[in-house]
């Protein structure tokens, strides 16, 4: 009762729930993808299933990916704040988001916020909406992703029965504030749960394959819960079609290496290390290097090139396949 009436509270001042549904979530030729949010969103790009997925549900047509995920993050962009304010930080977070020029933008925070409990709850609906907010400047189209609970199996000492469901009343208020702005949301609360209650008891079995110590997911993690969590909703093949041929099992390999490669360099692009003698307060020292971050685009056009050749021969071995059922 708690819960449901501090929900309800959040939504008192809203002027109506809106009844209209979500577009209907499609790829389109050019689109640019921007992958937006906390730890989980940053750590995809080590891996890529996301992208592979979304990749070969369309992959006759060109899009491009970029992932502005930072672990840590909060919907005020704090984490991105360096050694300025939290006002400097949501401002990056815009600024960087503009920088990408996304057509599409997936958006996932929470679970960090999450652990302010019910008192911190109106704080992040603000936050969150104030973030949207810009992000509807962009006029890209925008898919909401709910934090997922933790681990309950890992690091057993800590009170996660209460802190999941801090996490569930966190995907309550942002799925409110997704239906009245007709944004589309996708709760993975369930879906992490059916990752997790596949674990054993102990840390020291399946739980370590599917999220690590730290209650991140690994390669299987993220994978499974795509295709158990997002898939659906998203409209998309859970399933990846794997081609038999040498050559094309050899493409396949090839192009999970290409996005993974493309996401490493777009990461050193983005976020160079020793920023702040490159470009912040102490350039004076070594500012001169500068220029070369930006020797990167070069390298992602180039791996980017080489995913579009990839996913096309990928596409006419999918399509010969289909046509021969």
């Amino acid at each position: 009762m708690t819960r449901l009436l501090t929900l309800a509270s959040l939504v008192a001042g809203a002027t109506s729930l809106v009844a209209a549904e979500p577009p209907k979530f499609e790829l389109q030729d050019g689109d640019r993808v921007v992958f937006l949010g906390n730890t989980l969103i940053e750590r995809e790009q080590k891996y890529g299933y996301w992208e592979l997925m979304l990749t070969m549900a369309w992959p006759e047509r060109n899009v491009t990916f970029r992932n502005l995920g930072w672990s840590g993050d909060t919907v005020w962009g704090e984490s991105r704040a360096g050694f300025g304010t939290q006002a400097d930080g949501f401002k990056k977070l815009v600024d960087e988001v503009n920088a990408a020029r996304p057509t599409v933008i997936f958006v996932g925070y929470g679970n960090v916020e999450a652990f302010d409990g019910a008192q911190g709850l109106p704080k992040f609906v603000e936050g969150y909406n104030r973030l949207l907010d810009e992000l509807e400047k962009t006029k890209a189209r925008i898919v909401v992703l709910g934090p997922i609970y933790q681990n309950r199996h890992l690091t057993p000492n800590r009170d996660w029965p209460r802190v999941n469901e801090s996490i569930g009343s966190y995907s309550d208020a942002i799925a409110m504030q997704c239906e009245r702005r007709a944004v589309a949301y996708i709760s993975l609360t369930s879906a992490s749960t059916m990752l997790y209650d596949h674990d054993p008891a102990t840390a020291d079995g399946e739980a370590a394959v599917l999220s690590n110590r730290e209650g991140d997911l690994t390669a299987a993690g993220y994978l499974l819960l795509f295709r158990r969590g997002m898939a659906n909703k998203l409209g998309v093949p859970s399933t990846l079609f794997v081609p038999t041929s040498p050559e094309g099992a050899e493409n396949f390999v090839a192009l999970i290496h290409s996005i993974k490669r493309k996401n490493e360099l777009f990461y050193h692009r983005w976020r160079p290390q020793n920023e702040t003698y490159l470009f912040g307060f102490r350039k004076h020292e070594q500012g001169n290097n500068a220029k070369e971050v930006f020797e990167f685009d070069p390298l992602v056009a180039a791996e980017e090139k080489k995913i579009a050749e990839l996913r096309g021969k990928l596409a006419a071995e999918w399509k010969e396949a289909r046509d021969a059922k």
